[in-house]
């Protein structure tokens, strides 16, 4: 990433893309945004992710409004797995609500939903077990 942040610095203070020229210098600042789109983590993958390997470890997710979720128990393992890794929040007994969509976190007359995104514990947790598991096998 510096290596890319290094290069686009130079694009924007220069105007000159290394190694290129004219409709190829375009080409190119197009094939990297197209690649550092795809990148990009979306909601709906995070949100999949997480429901599969959370079923997995044994929890269970109750759909309370449209991709609104209820935890009424988060399983040991990944409550444990956070007091081995996690510096910030903990990882809750339960949670009211959940959302993966920053919009879907206060919508007006419903409770207010946790973020769950690459940094939040619960994630956080999640993605460490898989890895493990998968890291095992």
């Amino acid at each position: 990433m510096r290596l890319i942040a290094a290069i686009s610095k130079t694009y924007l203070t220069t105007g000159h893309w290394p190694g290129c020229h004219g409709r190829e210098r375009v080409q190119r600042i197009r094939e990297h945004m197209e690649r550092a789109e795809a990148r990009r983590l979306q909601p709906h993958y995070i949100e999949s992710f997480f429901h599969e390997a959370f079923q997995r470890m044994g929890g269970t997710t109750k759909q309370r409004e449209p991709r609104r979720y209820e935890i009424t128990h988060v399983p040991a393992p990944v409550r444990n797995r956070d007091r081995l890794i996690g510096i910030g929040e903990p990882v809750l007994p339960r949670y009211e609500r959940i959302a993966f969509e920053k919009s879907l976190v206060a919508p007006q007359g419903q409770p207010l939903a946790a973020f769950v995104c690459p940094g939040h514990p619960l994630l956080d947790s999640v993605i460490d077990l898989t890895s493990n598991a998968t890291a095992i096998c």
